[in-house]
Order: structure tokens, then C-alpha cells, then sequence
């Protein structure tokens, strides 16, 4: 997708920025004891990142980042998997908790499989940014539902903003003319701003310090 020193160098800068943010989110949600990431985005996170590592994996170096990023995210399924039945609803059979999951999963691997095939979508642009704003959506209901604000800093929000910020520059270098793509950049970069200043204000209402909160 980059061929350029420059771009190549910036893209890796985005992808290891990213890297820091599911570090810091695995941090947080070991030592709040509880998961950090809403279970859809683990689940599409986890299956886009199977996909581009090693079924139509992308080129060197940034496989090698997908590799980690797929390695933190199977910390996040563990920690979904040993925390999250505290969340499953409670109008449902606790037995339906791992079924729930394997097929969400499922869901999330087939949609992203069909949307690369169907629009030649190799470089996973339009799943990973789709993906990426419903996600930035569920961590701000994330945010708002739990009472403490548990697997969660105002470090991971800025994080977030600045790693996804960061790819979308370089993706819209490559590829400035799709409309949808724009969309997605724009409303993105809009929608994490807000997460941030929702983790920010609740945790000056909740009495905590934002800056100390790693």
C-alpha cells in the first residue's frame, strides 16, 4: 500500500502506536481484573488481524506488527473469556456465554472475509476503518455503562486517538479519492475525541487523576 520511505516509515509509527495501546489497555484490565476491550471489537479486531497475518498476509515489515497485534489480542479474548461473564446479560442462560462469543467471532471473520473478496480489499481498508468506528462507538458506551471507569485510563483513549489518527493520514496519502474511506477517517477522529473527553470528565467526577492513571 506505501512505497515510499516516508509513508512506510509513518504507517510503522500508526502500527506500533497501536501496539502501545493494546499494552496499555492489557495493563489496565490485569490490574482492575476485568477486560478492557468490548467483546464485538475483540472479536473483529482478533479475526482482521488472523486474516492479514495469515491467510492473505500483507507485506514485510508490517505483517510482523500484525503478528503482535494478533498475540495482545488473544491476551484480550483471555481476559474477555475470564472477567466478561460478570457482564453477559442477565435475561440469558449463563450457558450461552462461550456460544455467544464463538459466534460473534464467526460473524466478524466472515464479514471481513467477504468484504476483502468482494471489493478486492487486500490492504483490509474499508474492514479495518469500518471496524474501527463502531469500536470507537462501543468504548464510549464502555465508558458510560461501567460505574469506575475499570479497564480503562485516559491514557488508552489519547492512545487510541493518536495510533488511529496517525494510520488514517498515511491511508487517505494512498488512497485520497474514496468518499466511504473519508467518511470513516473523519467520523473516527470525531467520535474518539469524544471518548476521550468522556474518560477525562468521569474520572474528575469519579475524584481520580487522569494524568496517574496509567
Amino acid at each position: 500500500m506505501v512505497d515510499t520511505p516516508f509513508l512506510v516509515g509513518l504507517m510503522t509509527v500508526g502500527e506500533l502506536s497501536w501496539l502501545a495501546v493494546y499494552i496499555l489497555i492489557v495493563r489496565r484490565s490485569f490490574k482492575d481484573r476485568t477486560y478492557g476491550v468490548p467483546m464485538f471489537a475483540i472479536c473483529a479486531n482478533c479475526s482482521w488481524e488472523f486474516i492479514f497475518s495469515f491467510i492473505e498476509p500483507y507485506v514485510v515489515p508490517h505483517v510482523y506488527v500484525y503478528h503482535a497485534w494478533f498475540a495482545m489480542s488473544l491476551v484480550l479474548v483471555y481476559l474477555y473469556l475470564r472477567h466478561g461473564r460478570k457482564d453477559f446479560p442477565e435475561g440469558l442462560p449463563g450457558s450461552w456465554f462461550l456460544p455467544r462469543f464463538a459466534a460473534t467471532f464467526l460473524f466478524c471473520a466472515l464479514g471481513i472475509l467477504c468484504i476483502t473478496y468482494e471489493f478486492n480489499d487486500f490492504f483490509g481498508l474499508y474492514s479495518a476503518f469500518g471496524q474501527c468506528l463502531i469500536m470507537s462507538v462501543l468504548f464510549i458506551h464502555m465508558a458510560l455503562r461501567r460505574p469506575a471507569l475499570e479497564g480503562q485510563s485516559l491514557y488508552t483513549a489519547l492512545a487510541r486517538w493518536l495510533a488511529t489518527a496517525i494510520c488514517a493520514t498515511v491511508c487517505y496519502m494512498f488512497k485520497p479519492e474514496s468518499k466511504v474511506l473519508n467518511f470513516l477517517y473523519i467520523s473516527i477522529f470525531c467520535v474518539d475525541a469524544v471518548y476521550v473527553y468522556v474518560v477525562y470528565y468521569k474520572s474528575r467526577a469519579l475524584e481520580l487523576n487522569p494524568w496517574r492513571r496509567l
